[in-house]
């Protein structure tokens, strides 16, 4: 964690140095590869088929994770006294936050959108700042599941760092199946009446 701080903090240091008028947007297109690509190096002796033979309960990991996202959304709302359909489409989401926020800003309006790309935003980057936090208080496996659809991708290398490469598995299918679910979920949630 101390190497990921410190990786920060140097990008911090040099945006503040860098000239105002300097147009850094071509490199944002290529973070995510070199991200994916060097977490794809560091898995290729990960047998990922295996790990899934030898413990099917990473297939249920998922689900579990999308079932008490949208339970404690409902407790959070009822408490709060907020519309109860909004926060459970913002916990819905997984971290999934691109398609989710067009799909709900386009039915509920921009504040609705606004609000599950926010959530989903800072749940992202609890992940990339807490995990050893998380993984101290909660387990291992917390850090999976507040990822939700991220595990496959962004958070994956810091889930590697935190929790070992014998949690990368169930990091991926976790990520793999929410993004694929994710979208079927939103739209069955706008279309539900409650």
């Amino acid at each position: 964690m101390i190497r990921l701080t410190i990786a920060c903090l140097v990008g911090l240091m040099v945006g503040l140095f860098l000239p105002e008028n300097l147009n850094i947007d071509f490199i944002f297109p290529m973070i995510l590869p070199v991200l994916l690509f060097s977490v794809g190096l560091s898995m290729g002796n990960i047998d990922l088929a295996g790990s899934i033979r030898n413990n099917k309960r990473f297939l249920f990991f998922p689900i579990l994770s999308l079932v008490g996202s949208c339970v404690f959304s409902l407790i959070y709302a009822t408490l709060k006294g907020f519309e109860a359909k909004e926060i459970m489409l913002a916990g819905s989401a997984m971290g999934f936050y691109s398609l989710p926020a067009i799909m709900v800003s386009t039915k509920f309006g921009a504040l609705a959108g606004t609000l599950l790309l926010v959530t989903n935003m800072f749940r992202e980057a609890a992940v990339i700042l807490l995990a050893p936090i998380l993984t101290r208080l909660f387990g291992k496996q917390s850090i999976i599941a507040v990822g939700g659809a991220t595990t496959m991708d962004v958070s994956l290398a810091v889930i590697k760092e935190t929790a070992g490469d014998e949690y990368v598995p169930i990091a991926i299918i976790n990520g793999l199946v929410l993004t694929i679910g994710v979208p079927f979920i939103i739209s069955l949630f706008i279309n539900l009446n409650f």
